[in-house]
């Protein structure tokens, strides 16, 4: 078992492709859960490794590069929003 299928079972191939990505979503909402910086950091690793693959268009490359960006955001937005919880909890 590898990172990918412990942490959904959506990452069962090497690659991970749109539809497995809403597959991925439709698992986390059936699970009442919240995707997780590590998920965005592979969803992000997975795309740009289908953006240096050959034989693709320039637009194909510029919306994967582009997808890889908003991911890892996500991933950094969603650790400085644990770490702000950690250090700030609710009263």
């Amino acid at each position: 078992m590898n990172a990918r299928t412990q942490c959904c079972p959506a990452f069962i191939s090497d690659k991970l492709y749109i539809s497995e990505a809403e597959n991925l979503l439709k698992w986390l909402d059936m699970q009442n859960r919240a995707i997780t910086a590590a998920q965005c950091r592979l969803l992000a690793g997975d795309h740009n490794a289908r953006a240096k693959e050959a034989g693709i268009s320039k637009k194909r490359v510029s919306l994967l590069k582009n997808i890889v960006r908003s991911f890892t955001g996500f991933a950094s937005q969603l650790e400085m929003l644990a770490a702000d919880v950690a250090e700030k909890p609710r009263n």
